[in-house]
């Protein structure tokens, strides 16, 4: 048994790692729910027929060996060949002595990912823990729990979840809050709060006028998608403060670094450097987004450690440094490599505190983990805010209208007359799998936009970099659903933006050559008397009439606007559809419903212009049903 053992905890809905003394708890049982009875770290587990134990849910033992994502020891690897499964499940364990008790469970997916929640003592403990593809298991808690009438119960909902075995120990580790009730009954779980349903520590509400900071991590010179996401991200630079340019490798790219490769697309900005200086001033000069590209190793891709670092990853520790309290954006476009040495090396030469608060800043969003750090980075700092891009990042180009994503359409409006940002040389033409545009890595700064429909530390809201939920295991963040047809579409959460991120991409290229009055340019949407990018937030009655009003949006072109209102269902927690009155006015209004109480409902407004392309606006409101 080690001497320490880490523990996971939400406190205002971010989750820290807490060290603790194991002298805090004692180990009270465990059981292997489908299984006999087994030793795991030495300590005696009993077997599916144990004595209180009181499960009707189905058994399956898998025969043949399940290859499990992540490696562990022997003992675990045979609990978790077992488990009961249900589609509502329910554990109980009987005559257990009145006291504090904490709780883990171990769960595992042999077949398809499934969504479900879980509650502990009747009290929601993860709201849709998602259990991954074949082969993944997690340990999921601390769940603290104050037992008075003698059981534990467990509780899933919502898909089959596939519990294998479930450890239990009197006590409750420092620092982890007890699950504590609603309306002062029973206990409220503070950690549902780690369930993407509300910000981590929202970036627009603490630095309302400040910029995002982005560090881009791309390997560069493999699928040519890097170059073409690149092209767009520098026209997007006036609204990031670009913190770093760092190579790296990923699938199919492990030889050589190419820092080459950005240099040559920042010498095409600095060509129409002027010309989008007349759109908006904030762009920054060439030489200063030189000065930020940084070579990564060209050593082992999977390896860090000693002898490890690199020119990237010294410098992405000298960014987290800098006196600026904002997060930094790990934009990942490859593997994490860089970052994980710099979390090593920060290991090795700074204070538990210093690491602490360094690491505190970190924000990470990455297209497909693309090499084996990424699972170094959640087992080693699972309190690294964490999105994990697996597979949803198709949705760029995957699905929806194809026209506008097509070589056609990249010739039309990137490739020609375009200047030197659009030359087929800089922005290639096809990508590994896909003629015309690709771009699978534009979702990772789609993210942090600054466009009013989102704030990027609230996973579960959606933007055009997608939706995400929490996965259930340290700060990672997976990708969610949304319903498109009836039917749950993991990449409609982003392909739905297309026409409007396509038609901000053509405009911003028109940028790169046309004056100021021959260009279109985003409007202006104010919601409810209230400027800015902001969430608007209202709280509301059940049964109450909430009115929403555009007025005062605007356009800098003198365009005329449009307005469109909707429901954002899957963002909410109020899981059916709302009407909107005057959904194409100005001003409209929703009745929030009478089952309503204690759910959100998301609203977006969308103020669309008339110019060409037609750009849009976006306002986010959400409204607290008390």
């Amino acid at each position: 048994m080690h001497n320490y053992i880490s523990i996971l905890t939400s406190a205002l809905v971010c989750l820290l790692t807490i060290t603790v003394s194991a002298d805090e708890l004692a180990f009270y049982r465990g059981v292997n729910l489908g299984g006999p009875a087994i030793t795991i770290d030495g300590r005696r587990w009993d077997g599916d027929n144990a004595k209180g134990l009181v499960c009707k849910d189905r058994v399956l033992v898998l025969k043949d060996r399940l290859e499990l994502s992540s490696r562990t020891d022997d003992a675990r690897k045979t609990m978790l060949h077992s488990f009961r499964w249900n589609r509502g499940g329910h554990v109980r364990f009987a005559d257990v002595p009145a006291g504090t008790y904490t709780v883990w469970l171990y769960v595992v997916e042999d077949n398809n990912p499934e969504i479900f929640d879980i509650a502990v003592e009747e009290i929601p403990a993860l709201r849709g823990l998602n259990s991954g593809g074949k082969g993944t298991w997690q340990k999921v808690g601390p769940l603290v729990v104050k037992i008075e009438d003698g059981t534990i119960d467990i509780k899933t909902r919502g898909g089959a979840a596939n519990i294998c075995g479930i450890e239990i120990w009197k006590g409750a580790p420092k620092g982890v809050r007890l699950l504590i009730a609603p309306h002062g009954g029973k206990p409220l779980n503070s950690a549902k709060t780690t369930i993407s349903k509300a910000p981590v520590s929202p970036f627009l509400g603490k630095f309302p006028d400040h910029k995002p900071r982005v560090m881009v991590m791309t390997d560069i010179g493999g699928d040519p998608d890097d170059r073409q996401s690149l092209v767009r991200y520098l026209l997007y630079t006036c609204d990031f403060e670009t913190e770093g340019f760092c190579t790296g490798f990923g699938w199919g790219h492990d030889r050589k670094t190419r820092p080459d490769l950005i240099h040559k697309a920042i010498d095409a900005y600095a060509k129409v450097e002027k010309n989008l200086r007349k759109h908006r001033k904030d762009y920054p000069s060439a030489a200063s987004l030189k000065a930020l590209v940084k070579d990564g190793s060209n050593g082992n891709k999977h390896q860090v450690g000693a002898g490890n670092d690199s020119e990237a990853s010294d410098w992405i520790i000298k960014v987290l440094e800098k006196d600026d309290p904002r997060p930094v954006w790990f934009s990942i476009w490859g593997g994490p490599r860089e970052l994980a040495q710099a979390l090593w090396k920060m290991q090795q030469t700074k204070s538990l505190e210093e690491l602490t608060r360094l690491k505190a800043k970190i924000r990470v969003h990455s297209i497909a983990d693309q090499d084996k750090t990424a699972g170094w980075i959640k087992q080693n700092h699972p309190d690294v805010f964490y999105l994990y891009s697996k597979f949803l990042y198709r949705g760029v180009w995957q699905h929806g209208d194809q026209d506008i994503v097509s070589r056609a359409w990249l010739k039309e409006h990137v490739l020609t007359g375009h200047g030197a940002l659009g030359a087929p040389e800089v922005y290639p033409i096809d990508a590994h799998g896909k003629k015309g545009i690709k771009e699978g890595d534009t979702p990772s700064y789609f993210w942090v936009l600054r466009n009013g429909l989102s704030d990027p530390e609230a996973p579960s809201w959606g933007n055009w970099g997608g939706r995400f939920q929490y996965s259930g295991a340290g700060s990672e963040f997976v990708p969610a659903q949304d319903i498109h047809n009836g039917k749950p579409d993991m990449y409609y959460t982003i392909w739905r933006w297309r026409t409007a991120y396509q038609n901000e991409f053509q405009a911003r290229m028109d940028w790169c050559v046309k004056p100021y009055n021959e260009a279109n340019h985003e409007p202006k949407a104010v919601c409810n008397g209230k400027k800015g990018i902001g969430t608007v937030h209202i709280n509301a009655r059940p049964g109450e009439r909430v009115t929403l009003s555009a007025k005062g949006s605007s356009d800098p072109d003198g365009n005329t606007i449009s307005y469109r209102w909707w429901n954002y269902r899957d963002a909410g927690t109020y899981d059916a559809d709302v009407a909107i009155e005057g959904g194409t006015s100005e001003e409209a209004a929703i009745n929030t419903p009478p089952d309503a109480s204690g759910k959100t409902i998301h609203v977006i407004l969308e103020v669309v212009d008339s110019g060409r392309p037609p750009l849009v606006a976006y306002r986010r409101v959400i409204v607290s049903v008390k």
